[in-house]
């Protein structure tokens, strides 16, 4: 169990890495936002469900759950909305 949270603590922090690096690399405000919000999502799921295997109490594999599903709710509907305030101030670049 130790190597499988282990491994899913670097998973995460790799695409937490990647979505910075895609911020400095991708050229549009659009392909920026979409990296960001994919990979660091991807990477908080994977850190989050890595720490709940780690500690392994319930309450913390519960709060975990719970803020996975809040995050990948909302993300989609954030980056949508700030997509949609972009391109109707005409910020294409």
């Amino acid at each position: 169990m130790s190597y499988l949270s282990g491994s899913l603590l670097v998973i995460g922090s790799l695409f937490i890495f990647l979505a910075g690096l895609g911020l400095f690399r991708m050229r549009t405000l659009f392909t920026r936002m979409q990296v960001t919000s994919k990979a660091s999502t991807l990477g908080v799921v994977c850190m989050i469900c890595g720490v709940s295997l780690r500690v392994m109490k319930l309450e913390v594999a519960t709060k975990g759950i719970l803020i996975c599903a809040l995050l990948i709710l909302t993300t989609p509907i954030a980056t949508h909305a700030l997509a949609l305030a972009a391109k109707k101030r005409g910020c294409d670049r």
